[in-house]
């Protein structure tokens, strides 16, 4: 699937991860299974992370947001919302991408936009996931073990 997503109750964030090209059913599968998430309702940030291997165009990732956002979206200013650019080959972006809001009478939200993971997190304001909660339990283990 190359649109993918986790909601990360505590912290507030949904982070898409986007890994390949996608069309309209990839969307509308995305929609779907982002709307029935239980912990929807607790989303107060957003992480949209473009990976080198996809290829998308910025009127894609506009669609993509666009969605996003009539899904899981608020107006609260003090939500906090960034895209991860990984690669120097993905969109042409700006520092900020604006998306209306067709919901709530075409307000405007804005995306930051980063091409550094730990510049990303900080301006969310959550701890970047570098190792799985697996693996980490699993290296415990092992150092417990020894």
């Amino acid at each position: 699937m190359p649109i993918s997503f986790t909601i990360e109750p505590t912290a507030g964030l949904l982070r898409t991860v986007v890994t390949g090209r996608f069309g309209r059913d990839e969307m509308l599968a995305y929609a779907n299974d982002l709307r029935t998430h239980p912990s929807l309702d607790r989303v107060e940030r957003r992480l949209v992370d473009i990976r080198p291997s996809a290829v998308v165009s910025a009127d894609e990732l506009l669609d993509l947001l666009v969605l996003e956002h009539d899904v899981a979206g608020s107006t609260r200013r003090t939500d906090r919302r960034a895209i991860l650019l990984n690669s120097d080959t993905g969109p042409a972006l700006g520092r900020e991408l604006v998306v209306a809001d067709r919901r709530h009478s075409g307000i405007a939200i804005s995306y930051r936009v980063f091409r550094s993971t730990a510049h990303a997190y900080r301006y969310l304001r959550v701890e970047p996931r570098l190792v799985s909660d697996r693996a980490r339990a699993a290296t415990r283990r092992a150092t417990q073990d020894s």
